[in-house]
C-alpha cells in the first residue's frame, strides 16, 4: 500500500514540494510564487503561464503532482475551488479548469489526496470524489456528501471510504475505480 507521498519508484506521479515560494519541476521548469501577483509556471520549453487567482490563493495548501515522463502537472486544491492541469512541453492547459462545488464555510472544507500506483491519484473533498489518471487527465468524478469520509484503502478494482464518529462507530462504503459508483 502506498504511503501517499507519491515517492514510490514505479509511480510516474510525484508530489512536488513547494518551499520558499518555489517548486522545482525538474527539466520542465518551476512554479514561482510572487507575492503580489498570481503564481507563475516558469517553463523551460515554452512560454510562462500565470496560474488562475483561485489556484494561487490555495496553492500552498493544495497538492502539486508531476508526471515527469510526460511533462504534465496536476494541481489538486485543499480548500480551493479549482483543479487545473498543464502540458508543460506545450505550455497549455490539459483541460479547462474543473470548478468544484465546495462548502460555503471554508473551515468545513477538507481534502485528501492518495496516489494509487498503476491508476493515478484519488482526490476526495467534502462534496467530490475524483480519479485522475497517471497522465493527469480526469477519469471520473462523483459529487455527493462526503463530509466526514476519508480514504481507507485503494485496490486495483475498488476504493474503500470510512467515516467514524466520537462514539467509535465506523461506517464504510466501497466504490468502483472504474467509474466511482458505489458498490456497497
Amino acid at each position: 500500500m502506498p504511503d501517499g507521498s507519491g515517492q514510490e519508484d514505479d509511480v510516474p506521479l510525484h508530489i512536488v514540494p513547494l518551499t520558499a515560494g518555489t517548486a522545482s519541476l525538474g527539466c520542465w521548469g518551476s512554479v514561482v510564487l510572487s507575492g503580489g501577483s498570481p503564481a507563475i509556471l516558469r517553463l523551460a520549453r515554452s512560454e510562462d503561464l500565470e496560474l488562475p487567482l483561485d489556484v494561487d490563493a490555495d496553492i500552498t495548501a493544495g497538492v502539486l503532482l508531476l508526471n515527469d515522463e510526460l511533462g504534465r502537472l496536476l494541481y489538486l486544491p485543499y480548500a480551493g475551488d479549482s483543479v487545473v492541469s498543464y502540458d508543460l512541453e506545450r505550455g497549455e492547459d490539459l483541460f479547462p479548469a474543473i470548478h468544484l462545488r465546495r462548502d460555503a464555510d471554508h473551515g468545513m472544507r477538507t481534502a485528501e489526496v492518495r496516489i494509487a500506483p498503476g491508476l493515478g491519484v484519488v482526490h476526495l473533498t467534502e462534496v467530490t470524489l475524483m480519479l485522475f489518471t497517471e497522465e493527469c487527465a480526469l477519469a471520473w468524478r462523483r459529487d455527493d456528501n462526503f463530509a466526514g469520509w476519508s480514504i481507507e484503502e485503494i485496490t486495483h478494482q475498488e476504493l474503500v471510504l470510512m467515516a467514524g464518529d466520537w462514539s467509535g462507530r465506523e461506517e464504510r462504503q466501497t466504490r468502483s475505480l472504474e467509474d466511482g459508483r458505489r458498490t456497497q
